[in-house]
């Protein structure tokens, strides 16, 4: 990730992070820590990578209604955040880490990535577990105005071992950030609209 930041500032990509903690409880860390985590890694004030407020998704509803909820210092998922994966996966996804991967598959696990243009609409029809080198060439044909065709089946190229790697590298809390789904690009779907704090995460706004 900090490679991808430094790669496209100044560019027209943003690289949206969403903490979940739905896979494994992977993630239970409050909002205000998963900040202070990630930004040993990357750096939040440089403006193309945005932390969300942590946010569930394939369709599991975040039911949690405190007082502080989407603010840095709930352990607790964010309701408005819901709408992005809502209208995301209304798509015809298919997922790459999942034993069956089909139409509108569910994000497998932690780190998967979805491509999004700047209506605000999946670029690939595949969500992606690839790492910083294999998602260059993705953004680079997305910024030249191109069409993702040609890159069809290279994220496949992850082998069972790379795999094994990734998945060791999140159980032992290595370098990656955990519990994070990446969009590039512009997230701009429907009346959805992101609001911005330098004090905490980001979260998202229902309105126009």
């Amino acid at each position: 990730m900090k490679t991808l930041q430094h790669a496209y500032a100044g560019k027209p990509v943003r690289f949206l992070l969403f903490p979940c903690n739905q896979f494994a409880n992977q993630e239970p860390d409050s909002n205000s820590k998963i900040k202070k985590f990630a930004e040993q890694y990357v750096s939040l004030a440089q403006g193309n990578v945005l932390l969300f407020a942590k946010s569930n998704l394939n369709h599991v509803a975040c039911t949690y209604s405190g007082a502080d909820a989407c603010m840095p210092g709930t352990t607790m998922c964010c309701p408005p955040n819901d709408a992005v994966y809502n209208v995301l996966l209304s798509y015809p996804l298919k997922c790459l880490t999942c034993t069956e991967s089909m139409p509108h598959s569910p994000i497998g696990w932690n780190f998967n990535k979805i491509f999004v243009d700047q209506q605000g609409k999946p670029w690939t029809d595949e969500i992606l577990p690839a790492d910083d080198f294999e998602l260059a060439p993705y953004i680079d044909r997305m910024l030249a105005g191109t069409t993702p065709d040609a890159l069809a089946g290279r994220a496949k190229k992850a082998s069972a071992e790379y795999d094994r790697m990734w998945l060791s590298s999140v159980c032992l809390g290595g370098l990656f950030l955990t519990g994070f789904v990446m969009a590039s690009a512009a997230l701009r779907v429907n009346k959805l609209r992101v609001a911005c704090s330098r004090d905490g995460p980001y979260f998202l706004h229902v309105g126009e």
